[in-house]
């Protein structure tokens, strides 16, 4: 009897202590599948890259090349007396003229510049005397107009380069530039205007020194030293008049337009 109810004893420990391990394990693993949970579904997001169709135009065929070509017949039909050139390459003269177009057109979706660089190289002219007493001689009038508005009129192409220093705008994002808003000539003329003694004489040694050959013509003297180009007037006997003749045009200009930092919009960093 003794044995049996020590194993019946037994058997109830051991069943009790399967009973508490499998409370146990099932508190230890039911804590595995216990989780907080706070979802939202969030729209489909999209971005795309930010257009630029900002287009820069330049158009220099009547600059000089067109109305020169060879056996080209450029007439000045206000002039008096009329005066028929006839020219080949790209060549200025008295009575002639040209212009260029150029500027900037399109949109984009970011803040953007404009900014236009023009670096005179030289232009036709004669200087006579040094420092403070130096006078030049201009005989190709340039104009600048932004659209309609009339920027620079009549004057040199150091006149025009100042003016275009100036130009640095800004174009909003989104905004829309047709041909007017940013649209520039730059024209020139060379007048035959009043016709006088001196006009006549300084455009004649223009056309000596654009020769390029050291050499005498009659009253003027032309002298070659290195890069540089001297024509004399010697028809006063007792006051011989020396100039320094510059007989070409040339100048580069630059149009940029480039993205800039709208601050308004910048990212902001943490502390």
């Amino acid at each position: 009897m003794e044995n049996k109810k020590t194993n019946r004893n037994t058997r109830l420990i051991i069943v009790a202590i399967v009973l508490a391990l499998v409370v146990l394990l099932l508190c230890i693993g039911g804590s595995t599948f216990a989780r907080y949970i706070s979802s939202k579904n969030l729209p489909s997001n999209q971005a795309t890259v930010a257009k630029w169709g900002y287009v820069v135009t330049a158009n220099t065929e009547n600059l000089f090349g067109k109305n020169y070509a060879n056996t080209a017949i450029v007439a000045d039909t206000t002039g008096d007396p009329k005066l028929d050139v006839k020219a080949s390459g790209n060549v200025v003269a008295p009575g002639t003229k040209g212009e260029i177009t150029f500027g900037v057109t399109g949109s984009a979706e970011v803040l953007a510049k404009l900014n236009l660089k023009f670096t005179v190289k030289s232009d036709v002219s004669l200087k006579s005397g040094e420092d403070e007493s130096a006078t030049t001689y201009n005989p190709i009038k340039w104009t600048l107009k932004k659209g309609d508005t009339v920027l620079v009129e009549d004057k040199t192409l150091a006149d025009v380069s100042t003016e275009l220093a100036k130009v640095s705008t800004e174009i909003e994002a989104g905004t829309t530039i047709g041909e007017k808003e940013h649209d520039y000539t730059l024209s020139w003329k060379w007048d035959l205007g009043t016709t006088t003694d001196t006009n006549n004489k300084l455009d004649t040694m223009l056309g000596y020194a654009a020769l390029g050959v050291a050499d005498t013509y009659g009253d003027y003297v032309v002298a070659i030293t290195g890069d540089t180009t001297t024509v004399t007037d010697t028809s006063d006997a007792e006051n011989h008049v020396s100039y320094t003749a510059v007989t070409k045009i040339e100048f580069d200009l630059s149009i940029e337009v480039v993205q800039i930092q709208n601050n308004d919009r910048a990212p902001v960093s943490g502390s």
